[in-house]
């Protein structure tokens, strides 16, 4: 493993991070001192649909930034080369995003298992019921981060020489750790090792975005659909649950495992 490929995508996300502390105060100051924004002991609360909106320009300034700096600054992405053909048919990449949203649902119901905290619940829902906010949390954002983590960061990685499997690794855990949410942590880090997979192989992030958009939409239907309810709660209970989970990880993983070996690298 080299070490040292992980400068540029720390310095990348060091950026990432700077935006999202410019841009949080000079936006949500005015609308906390409105009330658009209410501040409690769990987080923000947001009143209005201008703090919504507000917040998901905040949410794509963040990755734009960012992913501009890592193509024209930092030359660790090419827009180009990143949403080239896959080379696949239709029917075998419906089939691999079919298989990875399994592999997703399973891991959606692990972390769910695993009872995290989840500190943005009410965040969430307010956009969720928002037209920018849907559009913005189902295909704007999983569009730029699939750009800045897969297809800058990780990509730098397997540039730089690192192996597949660290390269695909370390993305996926900074993935989780930015979202700085204990439930979005996990599901995040476990989710982008599917996304990973899928970028690795094809060197394209097109079935990544698209596993990405698919997930979040389909994550909004399931939270607007059973709400407050558990996985343990839908499946009647914890053991249904977890023998759904291992029935979905262990699909997901003898495909993707098959598609791993049988395409060239």
């Amino acid at each position: 493993m080299k070490l040292k490929a992980l400068k540029r995508p720390l310095a990348l996300i060091a950026i990432y991070a700077v935006c999202q502390l410019i841009l949080v105060p000079i936006l949500f100051l005015p609308l906390i001192a409105t009330h658009a924004i209410e501040l409690s002991e769990s987080g923000t609360k947001f009143t209005s649909n201008v703090a919504i909106v507000f917040a998901c320009l905040v949410s794509l300034a963040s990755l734009i930034i960012p992913a501009c700096m890592a193509e024209k600054s930092l030359h660790m992405f090419e827009i180009k080369k990143a949403f080239a053909p896959t080379g696949l048919s239709f029917t075998y990449s419906a089939m691999l995003l079919a298989v990875g949203m399994i592999g997703a649902f399973g891991a959606w119901i692990l972390c769910d298992l695993m009872g995290l905290p989840d500190n943005l619940a009410d965040d969430f829902a307010a956009m969720m019921h928002h037209p920018f906010g849907v559009l913005t949390g189902c295909v704007l954002a999983p569009v730029g981060e699939e750009i800045l983590f897969r297809g800058a960061i990780q990509e730098w990685m397997h540039r730089y020489g690192m192996k597949p499997a660290w390269a695909i690794f370390f993305s996926a855990l900074i993935f989780g750790v930015i979202h700085m949410n204990p439930v979005q942590m996990a599901d995040a880090s476990l989710a982008g090792i599917i996304l990973g997979i899928l970028y690795w192989k094809t060197r394209s992030l097109i079935l990544p975005a698209l596993l990405h958009i698919i997930a979040n939409s389909l994550s909004v239907v399931i939270n607007q659909t059973w709400q407050e309810q558990s996985f343990s709660d839908i499946f009647g209970g914890t053991v249904p649950a977890v023998l759904v989970m291992a029935a979905c990880l262990a699909v997901w993983g003898v495909v993707y495992w098959r598609f791993i070996k049988a395409k060239p690298n």
